[in-house]
């Protein structure tokens, strides 16, 4: 099978992994290869939370996802399965981490809390609150400016999806994630193509993809894209060009998401790990733990290199707890 990562270090392909009795599929692991320094990994597919997530029903949570890995272990042609990063809470990552953890060749990072607004059921409930009412004026103060409006998409057919996907990459490289050489989200080939297919088989559709834009005298300077799915939405990318910092456009955008989650019976909005001094303002709070699940090939060597894998992480924290130590924990090989 083909996965939408086709650049380096991805290969293009893909594994599914599928857990079934004899009437109907129970759960699913998407894994996506890529291949670094040698080794080939078997990676959980779907960089955007809730596409990144293993399909199951609850109940056979433990007993499918014990054969699932089971019959990974069976397979010969990967050297490090990963699976994460994702929330702690997920139903068939609980059953994964329990049949994983006792595996000497097994290695469980942290990723650190996300951060979770758990709305109110009314806009009333915010309106005393002085956080929100500078939002609302930093809104009314950016409309007043000549050219300014603001664009709310949710729907978009595949003409209208290369327009937004033009306009958000447009954004991006002008944000300081480009300046810092962040990861980007909508500015390349592959970014493009992933999302136009995602819109064209269900996201669209499901109105689970929105995205609110900003714009003076026509030309888009900020975005904020949120998945949702059910009664829980996530954030996925909020940049802005820097030229626009004075205009509070992460407030401003984020503002116009309060309202129509709350209006839509949206309970949560997922802020992603970070910062909780800033994403606290309207009641956002530490939530589940976000992880990473590596697991060796059985042998001699996977044991050393999943003890391989914890040493630089232990290390990593203990530098970043330290002011001296944050440069150099910095130069640390990513994992």
């Amino acid at each position: 099978m083909q996965s939408y990562g086709s650049e380096a270090p991805w290969t293009g392909e893909s594994r599914v992994a599928v857990a079934s009795d004899s009437s109907d599929t129970v759960a699913m692991v998407p894994l996506a290869v890529r291949k670094v320094r040698g080794l080939k990994f078997w990676s959980q597919a779907g960089f955007y939370q809730p596409l990144r997530s293993y399909p199951c029903i609850p109940a056979r949570a433990a007993e499918s996802m014990g054969k699932i890995l089971e019959k990974l272990l069976e397979e010969d042609e990967w050297d490090v399965l990963r699976f994460g990063p994702i929330d702690a809470g997920e139903p068939g990552l609980e059953a994964l981490i329990q049949a994983i953890r006792s595996r000497r060749e097994s290695a469980i990072i942290p990723r650190g809390r996300t951060i979770v607004n758990f709305l109110s059921p009314s806009l009333e409930d915010y309106r005393a609150s002085k956080s929100f009412k500078r939002i609302e004026s930093y809104e009314r103060r950016f409309l007043r400016q000549p050219g300014a409006e603001i664009k709310f998409v949710s729907n978009p057919d595949p003409e209208e999806t290369n327009t937004l996907l033009s306009e958000l990459g447009t954004i991006e490289q002008a944000s300081w994630l480009a300046a810092a050489g962040g990861d980007m989200r909508f500015s390349s080939d592959t970014d493009r193509a992933f999302w136009t297919r995602a819109m064209a088989t269900g996201l669209s559709a499901g109105r689970h993809f929105q995205a609110w834009l900003a714009y003076i005298d026509g030309k888009p300077v900020a975005f904020r894209v949120v998945l949702s799915s059910g009664t829980a939405s996530y954030m996925i990318a909020n940049q802005y060009d820097q030229a626009a910092a004075r205009h509070r456009l992460g407030w401003v955008l984020y503002l116009q998401n309060l309202r129509d989650a709350v209006e839509s019976k949206v309970s949560s909005i997922d802020f992603a790990p970070g910062d909780l001094h800033y994403k606290g303002r309207l009641g956002g709070e530490e939530a589940e733990m976000r992880m990473d699940l590596y697991l060796c090939r059985p042998s001699f060597r996977g044991r050393a290199l999943a003890g391989a894998v914890r040493g630089v992480d232990f290390l990593k924290r203990t530098l970043e707890a330290r002011p001296w130590g944050r440069r150099l924990a910095s130069r640390l090989p990513r994992i």
